[in-house]
């Protein structure tokens, strides 16, 4: 397995720890969750972890509707999969154009610029503002998971 296999599975589980997070963060606090994965609802108002886990990842997002116990929404998260890891296989700085294939020989590839973009996967893509305090554990947890 090459480097970027491995890179790809190391932001794949380090997403799904985050999303499992959030998941469980927001069902302790007493909330059903529905899942929409951006063509079509996954599942109805449930309160089991495994099962809105197991509904999640059938598209490159997902959509969280968060019901309180009156069964109004309280919020949404989106989860986008994948955010921020397009990236070439090496950075290359903001107004960079490589060489003419036909040069006889092209420049070296110019040295990373991290603040182009992160390695580390921004999976909470979008959240309502009433949900934002009740995700904060959640944010911090990626924190810890960061480098």
């Amino acid at each position: 397995m090459g480097p970027t296999e491995t890179a790809n599975q190391k932001r794949i589980e380090t997403e799904k720890a985050i999303v499992k997070h959030a998941i469980a963060g927001l069902l302790k606090l007493g909330y059903l969750i529905t899942v929409n994965d951006g063509e079509e609802t996954t599942l109805l108002r449930s309160a089991n972890v495994d099962t809105i886990f197991a509904a999640m990842f059938t598209t490159d997002e997902d959509f969280l509707f968060v019901y309180d116990c009156s069964r109004s929404v309280f919020g949404t998260v989106r989860f986008i999969y994948g955010n921020g890891a397009e990236a070439p296989p090496f950075p290359t700085p903001r107004g960079f154009s490589f060489p003419n294939p036909s040069r006889p020989f092209p420049l070296p590839p110019p040295p990373p610029d991290p603040i182009f973009f992160s390695p580390y996967p921004n999976v909470i893509s979008d959240y309502g503002d009433t949900i934002r305090a009740v995700l904060e554990p959640t944010f911090a947890f990626a924190e810890t998971l960061q480098g």
